[in-house]
């Protein structure tokens, strides 16, 4: 009897073991974590002409990859189709990642999911509205400046 018992709780175990050691395949993980240390992102946005707006700000882009790692996603098969009416392309040291969002599918590269559209969209949205790009005012700036010295010194 306390073998059969000892050779179940055995078995029990290394179930266990073996169960909890599998590879995480969900987009919560490794690529996502990997974009925590991306240098530029660019979010595009429809409708037509499209708008877009690109930062290097670390923390709108920890913010967005945030959103797309706490947003609940179900892993679907392409529905072929490949549209979107948001795509951020996030550049970081491993390369080029993507995403697009298409009412309640979000597409990462070549994974499809089925995810809740409109919060992840209006996210999205929020986050793209908040991006400063003071790239070119900062040239238009520092050439009145060089113009003002020129004209008064």
């Amino acid at each position: 009897m306390k073998k059969t018992y000892l050779a179940i709780v055995l078995i029990a175990f290394i179930l266990q073991i073996i169960c909890g050691c599998q590879k995480n395949d969900t987009p919560n993980s490794s690529y996502l974590q990997s974009n925590l240390n991306a240098k530029k992102m660019t979010i595009e946005i429809l409708p037509s002409p499209p708008t877009s707006k690109s930062t290097s700000d670390e923390k709108v882009i920890e913010k967005f990859i945030k959103t797309i790692d706490e947003c609940e996603k179900k892993e679907i098969t392409s529905d072929g189709n490949n549209g979107w009416q948001i795509l951020v392309s996030v550049q970081s040291g491993d390369g080029l990642t993507q995403y697009s969002v298409t009412s309640n599918i979000l597409r990462i590269d070549n994974k499809v999911y089925e995810v809740n559209g409109q919060s992840l969209s209006n996210e999205i949205t929020d986050i793209y509205n908040n991006i400063q790009e003071w790239g070119l005012w900062k040239l238009k700036i520092r050439f009145f400046q060089y113009y003002y010295q020129f004209l008064y010194y």
